[in-house]
């Protein structure tokens, strides 16, 4: 069974980057390299200095964990039906460790 957790990564600028944690690792859809990090490309804010920013990292922590949640379920469903990400032609599905778009 595969593992997602929602990790975080402090960059510059006093933000935070949102990425999530595969493990065992998977395969790159785009590379069939192994690879346990997806980055979300959302951010959060070390220290908001207004209600509208703390109301923002609110917001996004929780569409980073509904995106967990997705991953994870799909991720549930065994080899050769695992839904790791999204690409440019649909959901991408894993068959034994080979990556095949759908």
């Amino acid at each position: 069974m595969i593992k997602v957790h929602l990790r975080k990564k402090p960059i510059s600028d006093g933000r935070t980057s949102l990425y999530l944690d595969y493990y065992p690792a998977i395969s790159h859809p785009d590379t069939g390299k192994p690879t346990r990090r997806e980055f979300l490309g959302l951010y959060v804010f070390n220290r908001p200095k207004t209600p509208a920013g703390k109301d923002q990292n609110t917001e996004t922590l929780t569409l980073a964990e509904n995106i967990r949640a997705k991953r994870h379920s799909g991720c549930r469903l065994g080899p050769g039906s695992i839904r790791i990400n999204p690409s440019a032609s649909g959901w991408v599905y894993v068959s034994r460790g080979k990556v095949r778009p759908s």
